[in-house]
């Protein structure tokens, strides 16, 4: 009896102790995981996040979805005019934006160098460049690195340091949330100067090299939509004069007409489209473990989970060496570390996956817009939010993936479906609405940067102004 008592207490014991060393090895490849991107910047010099887009593939692929980074606002004012935007519009807004790009590439692009500039002397800039004969404004649902705004502009997924423009010195990061062109008067060609903020205090300045002289792109294309048989449709506007808002915030002199929209959640549970989405996901439908609750399903195995409910699906790895290999989205092979570009277009694969299973899945009559880039732990996170008719929906992000250095490591879909309803309304004017906000006291933030855009919510578009921090 005390034989096998001691036999039994060493085979618990031997267990436990094979029980702790796996542990501390999957902590080990957890905090590897995690840190996956700390150490491929650290293969390249200790390198920011904001650099990682130069880490390039050896494929010539056909480039990304420009229509995925359309501004919320773009406008130009021409010599003699008063300046007009395309707003609430998202056709006119893609076609002008197609017609400023060539700027943008030239700008943002190799032969040009770009230096911050100190807030005050920035806002001064770009308040005497909103004030210009002429120019070009754009403003940008979210702050985009100047690079991705390169990449969309130019067509090109794959992109060198030698492509874009020269960050001076003490610039590590260039985010643009508005940017105002400008003929560069200082010049002896014909060529143009831009002056850009991030939306949270910094403002850059992006000129072309002194070698450079004369620029492709000219302000009367946009007034005669490229020899198109009629111009482009615009709206009047100008920049507002308070100091409560952002030194160029556009006020629209004229009430908006917006249609009301109806939206609800897709059903993916029990319905004809699990099956594909499982399959999307990696998943076999024939061998799955799967458990429900009230509100949806979810199902595992042995490298992750997949919950699916009405209106939202979650896909999360065990760990980042489990998830879902991000070549096997691709769609074509890289022999060398994956880049940034490389990565979006895996995610905008699985976007254009889901379309093809099922339009509502990813909006219905709405589009997705590219949101916010950035890091978390160690995992890249690319965001994506809703919009109808380039307004965008709510605040929420509609699609959020974060990806380890080669794989897929969770994807979080809200699959709202949302339709026109063919009823239009007038928003009232901003200026109605900065009055009314200042005589209940909400407009009296000294100090903070308000910036007033167009938001639907509950199914009608409004008028709202966001401070930093709070809304």
């Amino acid at each position: 009896m005390g034989r096998n008592y001691k036999i039994v207490e060493a085979v618990k014991t031997a267990v436990l102790a094979l029980l702790s060393v796996s542990l501390v090895l999957l902590v080990i490849i957890y905090i590897g995981g995690t840190h996956i991107y700390q150490s491929m910047t650290s293969e390249q010099g200790n390198q920011p996040f904001d650099k990682l887009w130069s880490v390039q593939s050896d494929v010539d692929t056909d480039g990304i979805d420009s229509s995925r980074l359309i501004p919320e606002l773009v406008g130009y004012k021409l010599a003699g005019s008063e300046p007009v935007g395309c707003i609430a519009d998202g056709l006119a807004a893609a076609e002008l934006y197609e017609l400023v790009s060539p700027c943008l590439v030239e700008l943002f692009g190799s032969g040009s160098k770009c230096a911050a500039l100190d807030p005050s002397e920035g806002a001064m800039k770009m308040s005497q460049a909103a004030g210009s004969s002429e120019f070009v404004y754009l403003r940008y649902h979210e702050p985009v690195m100047y690079q991705m705004i390169y990449s969309y502009a130019a067509g090109k997924l794959i992109v060198a340091d030698g492509n874009t423009a020269v960050m001076g010195e003490g610039v590590e990061s260039v985010y643009v949330s508005e940017i105002i062109i400008v003929p560069d008067m200082e010049a002896q060609g014909h060529r143009f100067i831009a002056l850009a903020n991030d939306g949270a205090g910094g403002y850059f300045e992006f000129t072309r090299g002194d070698g450079v002289v004369d620029s492709v792109f000219f302000m009367s294309k946009l007034a005669a939509g490229a020899g198109s048989e009629s111009s482009i449709a615009t709206i009047g506007f100008g920049f507002a004069e308070d100091d409560q808002l952002s030194p160029t915030q556009p006020i629209f002199g004229a009430e908006l007409e917006t249609e009301q929209i109806t939206s609800e959640p897709v059903s993916l549970v029990d319905s004809e489209l699990d099956t594909a989405l499982l399959r999307l996901f990696d998943y076999n439908p024939d061998k799955l473990d799967s458990y429900r609750d009230d509100s949806g399903v979810t199902y595992v195995n042995s490298r992750g989970r997949l919950r699916m409910s009405g209106g939202e699906l979650i896909y999360q790895a065990g760990d980042p060496s489990t998830g879902i290999r991000l070549e096997g989205l691709l769609g074509y092979s890289v022999d060398k570390a994956l880049s940034l570009y490389d990565k979006l277009t895996a995610v905008d694969n699985i976007i254009s996956r889901l379309d093809d299973i099922s339009h509502e899945l990813i909006g219905g009559e709405a589009s997705l817009c590219l949101g916010e880039v950035y890091t978390e732990g160690g995992l890249l996170v690319f965001e994506y939010f809703y919009t109808y008719n380039n307004i965008r929906i709510m605040d929420a992000p509609a699609i959020r993936a974060v990806l380890s250095q080669d794989t897929l490591y969770s994807f979080e879909l809200s699959a709202q479906s949302y339709k026109g309803s063919d009823k239009y309304e007038l928003c009232p004017r901003q200026s109605y609405v900065l009055r009314k906000l200042r005589e209940s006291g909400e407009l009296t933030d000294e100090g903070s940067d308000g910036r007033m855009r167009l938001v639907y919510r509950g199914g009608a578009a409004a008028w709202s102004v966001f401070f930093e921090g709070h809304e």
